[in-house]
Parts: C-alpha cells; sequence; structure tokens
C-alpha cells in the first residue's frame, strides 16, 4: 500500500498505479477495474476514466472531503490466466 501526495478537496489529480514491479518477465497487463473507499473521515472521491499506458494504470481523481482519507484500488487481470495483481493507496484530502 502506497500514500500518495495529498490533494485540496478542490483539485483534480492524475494517480498513476504502477504494475510494472509486479509483473513476471513475459506477463502483461490485460483489464482493470477501480475502485475507492472511505479510509477515514466523510464522504468520497470520483474516480474517472482511468487508461492504461504501458504496466501504468492512469486514476483521474477529483472531489473528496477536506480531512478525510480514501483508499483507492485498482485491480488488474494479467495475461496469466492465474495471476492478479492489485495495487492500493492512500489518498488524504487536505
Amino acid at each position: 500500500m502506497a500514500i500518495t501526495s495529498s490533494k485540496t478537496a478542490d483539485e483534480s489529480i492524475v494517480m498513476p498505479f504502477d504494475f510494472s514491479d509486479a509483473l513476471p518477465a513475459g506477463v502483461t497487463l490485460g483489464g482493470f477495474v477501480k475502485s475507492q473507499e472511505l479510509n477515514s473521515g466523510t464522504g468520497a472521491v470520483v474516480l474517472g476514466d482511468a487508461q492504461a499506458t504501458g504496466n501504468v494504470v492512469n486514476v483521474p481523481v477529483s472531489g473528496g472531503v477536506a480531512g478525510s482519507s480514501y483508499r483507492i484500488t485498482v485491480l488488474a487481470s494479467t495475461s496469466d490466466p492465474l495471476r492478479n495483481i492489485e495495487i492500493v493507496a492512500i489518498l488524504p484530502v487536505t
């Protein structure tokens, strides 16, 4: 789990989820799903349309409530049908 730099409630950012270190040689990313849940505080963030570039999934994030933090998760399938990879980040909103 990674803690990213914080954002303000009125700021929109793009969070990169880099799967490079988790992929064995010859294995590539397939599809992915993203989700968010409240880590502490109140409210929710809005996740935009994520885009994959190579081994990185870029997730646009906006909204949230100042003083809260959110758990952003990206779960990716891979070219190996037995391997799915999840990356979780905590995003504090100031």
